[in-house]
């Protein structure tokens, strides 16, 4: 589902709803969709996560319960498969566990069928446990934003979302007038064209210094222009991933910069102390 719609499509990430997802944001389901809510169920594929019990990355393999409704056997016909979606689709609650390859730490996901809609009703670890901002960018964050964007990942995972997305804004926010900063110097560069832009706008105006996602999608962040008045708790619960994700890809590149200078720095040394030792 794309962020600010509200129509299903015909399936769903089950990566993503297992790792990313908040809490308590229906998604609406169609009868096209009960073959993808069997597929969940019964998911097996490994998971690729953080496990904070242990520390590390690692994978989660699927362990019990079993499904209620497992995948109709090979060579079954549609209509038997039909069925089978069908009756997945009425009111009911699951779960699905997993265990970390290197400590056995439990993953546990809880969802909710209730009307024609999927709602994750719980998860342990949380989201913001699984995806920690400290760990990933302590070296390109201050503290304050530290905590504003663990903030805002934290409330998200547990089914707010105003109050996450507006955490979340201000993060965006300074990243992108970090970037701006960086661009005044430049030849050429028109601080009040800048100035009277808006957030797509200047989006479009740093975008040489921005991933290409986030440049890309740059019509998305209009949303950032929004005073908390003017948003829902619906629209920022739809929005919250592509921003959130934007804002870490934004992060992943300057960490990335961040290692490529000092490894440049280490290198010119390394030339340095060699031309010392040969000369």
């Amino acid at each position: 589902m794309t962020a600010g719609s509200s129509e299903a499509s015909n399936s769903f990430s089950i990566p993503y709803l297992l790792l990313r997802d908040g809490l308590y944001n229906p998604r609406p389901l169609t009868p096209a969709l009960g073959r993808s809510l069997i597929a969940l169920e019964n998911y097996r594929e490994p998971l690729d996560a953080y496990c904070p019990h242990c520390g590390r990355q690692s994978l989660f393999t699927r362990t019990g319960p079993v499904p209620e409704f497992p995948p109709a056997p090979e060579g079954a016909a549609d209509a038997e498969h039909d069925l089978a979606a069908t009756q997945a689709l009425r009111d009911r609650s699951f779960s699905l566990e997993f265990a970390c390859g290197r400590c056995s730490q439990a993953l546990v996901v809880y969802f909710r069928v209730q009307q024609m809609h999927l709602i994750k009703t719980g998860q342990y670890p949380s989201v913001y446990d699984l995806h920690p901002p400290d760990r990933d960018f302590a070296e390109i964050l201050d503290a304050r934003r530290r905590r504003e964007l663990a903030r805002a990942e934290l409330l998200h995972a547990h089914g707010v979302g105003i109050g996450a997305f507006v955490y979340l804004r201000g993060v965006f926010e300074s990243l992108l007038e970090e970037t701006h900063q960086e661009l005044t110097s430049d030849p050429g560069w028109n601080e009040e064209h800048y100035r009277r832009a808006d957030v797509p706008g200047k989006v479009n105006l740093v975008g040489d210094r921005l991933p290409a996602f986030v440049v890309e999608h740059r019509h998305l962040w209009a949303i950032v222009d929004k005073s908390p008045q003017q948003l829902t708790e619906k629209e920022c619960q739809d929005y919250f991933p592509a921003v959130n994700q934007a804002v870490r890809l934004i992060l992943t590149r300057k960490a990335n910069e961040q290692r490529e200078r000092r490894a440049t720095e280490a290198a010119r040394q390394a030339v340095a102390d060699l031309t010392q030792r040969i000369s």
